[in-house]
């Protein structure tokens, strides 16, 4: 709850799958610091990857 992330819960029956939301995630707008991050990491990477996703 403290960071926004959700929680559901799994039944294991294959048969009958079921599941029950706990906690819904929180949305919140990116931190650009850490998209930039990502951005300049997957450049340095795969420059492939990179370019066929943001140009």
């Amino acid at each position: 709850m403290l960071f926004g992330v959700g929680l559901v819960l799994f039944t294991l029956n294959p048969q009958q799958p079921d599941f029950t939301i706990r906690m819904r995630a929180q949305r919140f707008p990116p931190d650009m610091y850490f998209v930039n991050e990502f951005a300049d990491g997957l450049h340095r990477l795969d420059k492939d990857t990179f370019n066929r996703l943001f140009q």
